[in-house]
């Protein structure tokens, strides 16, 4: 998908403020899609930080980012740097807000 390899041709996609759902938050739809081979968009606005639900990812696992742009290009410079760093592979730049 998208250049990426996958086991099933969906993904979960970015939904924000996990910790309502659950004390684990995002890092819970972490483990889970890393155990069935399903791509997860990591949401702008998690409720765990970036690193945390990056630290949940298993092996090589498919990790996109989402990312609404501020002000600052600077800030949102930084952001997608250190998601390429820590091996996004997408990013998806979400407008309407």
């Amino acid at each position: 998908m998208l250049g990426s390899k996958c086991e099933v041709l969906f993904y979960v996609t970015a939904t924000a403020l996990g910790k309502l759902r659950h004390p684990e938050g995002e890092v819970v739809v972490t483990r889970a899609a890393g155990s069935h081979g399903v791509i997860q968009m990591i949401p702008t606005l998690s409720s765990c930080n970036f690193d945390e639900i990056i630290d949940a990812k298993k092996g090589d696992q498919i990790q996109w980012l989402q990312l609404y742009i501020r002000r600052g290009r600077g800030v949102m410079k930084g952001v997608v740097q250190h998601a390429e760093k820590r091996g996004c592979k997408g990013l998806f730049i979400t407008v309407d807000a």
